[in-house]
């Protein structure tokens, strides 16, 4: 039965990859995410304006330098925002109960969990696989769950790099632009990307089984423990 659905599935995305009405409902999908992830970053900017001062890089930014007035940016960030959950909307629900569980999510990063150990970088993974979901849900596609493990990792290992560099250049001074970098060490932060960087590896390895059996599972699963020991 498992095989069954994963082979409908397969071949319902495959027929949808050329129609052009789903090939625009992924499209508008892509641009209300652009919408909202801009929004997300300009709140962002506005909440971090004065610990990114601290940061060599982001003080140039307009915001924390000073030419962007905070309100006009939180201005457009709520008109970014509701704009992007309209243009969820009149997709259907699902793409707009994700949009809105990626804006919540986001938010509360920003005030929140940002400082925060590991939530923080698991946060900013999940962003990313919710974008992958968006793009399934807008054209009622049933996404692998291969692909949301994934990259989820993919995420995880690439937002554990940027916490590691940041680390790298800011120094002594880290803790002043971000609270939950006094949690990391480069010598920490280097083990957990290589730990989910190894995981991902051995999850894609075991993803050859599926492409072999057609696109259906083997009879064996993989070791998601194991993947990240």
């Amino acid at each position: 039965m498992e095989q069954e659905r994963v082979r409908a599935g397969g071949n319902r995305l495959r027929r949808q990859l050329f129609e052009r009405s789903a090939q625009l409902r992924v499209l508008s999908c892509f641009a209300l995410f652009c919408a909202a992830s801009s929004a997300v970053y300009l709140l962002n900017d506005v909440v971090d304006r004065v610990t990114d001062t601290h940061h060599p890089l982001k003080r140039l930014r307009p915001v924390a330098s000073g030419p962007a007035i905070p309100a006009i940016a939180l201005a457009a960030s709520l008109a970014l925002a509701a704009g992007a959950l309209v243009a969820a909307a009149l997709l259907n629900r699902a793409t707009l109960a994700i949009t809105a569980a990626y804006l919540i999510s986001t938010i509360v990063y920003s005030f929140w969990l940002k400082r925060v150990f590991l939530l923080d970088v698991m946060t900013v993974a999940a962003g990313f696989v919710l974008r992958a979901v968006a793009g399934a849900a807008c054209i009622d596609a049933e996404i692998s769950p291969w692909l949301l493990v994934c990259s989820f990792l993919l995420a995880l290992f690439l937002a554990l790099g940027k916490r590691r560099s940041e680390l790298v250049l800011l120094g002594q001074d880290a803790t002043n632009h971000r609270a939950a970098l006094g949690h990391y060490s480069l010598a920490a932060g280097g083990q957990l990307a290589d730990r989910v960087g190894g995981g991902r590896h051995r999850l894609v390895r075991d993803l050859h089984p599926v492409a072999a059996h057609g696109g259906a599972f083997p009879d064996h699963q993989p070791d998601l423990h194991g993947a990240l020991s």
